[in-house]
């Protein structure tokens, strides 16, 4: 049986931000994974839309970390966690010197958005191994989930301070 993978920003399947604004992005395991202990995700985006927030930036490599965006608990003993950074996709790779959870968070991913108009994310490949070195099996790519950010600008009366909802701050003492 394949594993599942769903992913969510603030709970939905769709957000709208304004440009220039940063979203999180959930990716996780459903369920599905039993006795693997290597995994390799590959998220894809608009690169013209979004653009991934790593964890460092050396100038020349991009990439995400236990210490940031991957979930360490999804890699309980790491001998491999990292995520690498590319133009159009982002490159999960995980390994655990025991058994992965069968399921949790893999990652929270920041999104910046870079224009107005949709644009989506989602799984682009996904393999998993019972220890590095064995066989990867590839997983179909047929029901997995992904999410639509919306770019927006932002309002045109931006000078006004005016409240338009939620609590006033009124003392009634």
């Amino acid at each position: 049986v394949d594993p599942t993978f769903t992913m969510s920003v603030d709970g939905a399947a769709t957000k709208t931000a304004t440009v220039g604004d940063t979203v999180s992005v959930d990716f996780n395991l459903a369920g599905g994974l039993e006795n693997q202990k290597v995994l390799g995700v590959v998220i894809g985006y608009d690169s013209t839309a979004l653009e991934v927030v790593a964890d460092t930036d050396d100038g020349t490599n991009k990439r995400l970390s236990t210490s940031g965006s991957i979930n360490p608990e999804i890699v309980p003993d790491a001998t491999l966690a990292i995520g690498y950074v590319e133009s159009t996709n982002v490159t999960l790779a995980l390994a655990s010197a025991s058994a992965i959870p069968t399921s949790g968070r893999i990652a929270t991913i920041k999104f910046k958005v870079l224009k107005e108009g949709e644009s989506s994310i989602s799984y682009t490949g996904i393999k998993y191994a019972e220890s590095e070195g064995a066989g990867a099996v590839e997983t179909q790519l047929t029901s997995l989930s992904s999410v639509m950010i919306t770019g927006t600008t932002a309002s045109q009366d931006s000078g006004s301070n005016e409240n338009t909802g939620g609590n006033t701050g009124t003392d009634t003492d």
